[in-house]
């Protein structure tokens, strides 16, 4: 298969890519890392560096949280899926922010600000440990 019809899902990966330029020696292919985690009764596909709101958590701003429930990692042995976890699998994430939903539209003067609007917090995912 060409480099150019797989899929960034399919390729293999590196826990930190900036190591080595993300590259892998002699193979000219990019690799990513990524995992699959459940919070908040919700799934979510995550790689180092990524910024997401999930459910609130009681965890003050600034402080790092475990997540443990990982469903599925794609590392360098190919993908890992658990039945329904992967044992000792965590991810790591530092607690950006809290916050509540708003909604806006731009140049229309058009704010939501009644109704319900649900709670998050903002995770900036750190590390992912297979």
């Amino acid at each position: 298969m060409s480099p150019q019809a797989r899929s960034r899902d399919y390729k293999k990966v590196l826990q930190n890519p900036a190591a080595s330029g993300g590259r892998r020696s002699g193979t000219g292919e990019v690799y990513y890392m990524y995992a699959i985690i459940k919070t908040g009764g919700k799934q979510y596909r995550v790689s180092v560096g990524d910024k997401l709101n999930v459910e609130t958590l009681a965890v003050e701003a600034g402080a790092q949280v475990t997540l443990t429930e990982v469903l599925a990692v794609s590392g360098e042995e190919g993908l890992k899926v658990g039945n329904p976890t992967i044992e000792g699998a965590t991810v790591t994430a530092t607690v950006l922010s809290h916050g509540r939903i708003f909604k806006f539209r731009r140049r229309k003067h058009s704010m939501k600000s009644a109704g319900h609007r649900q709670n998050y917090t903002e995770l900036k995912i750190e590390a992912i440990a297979a």
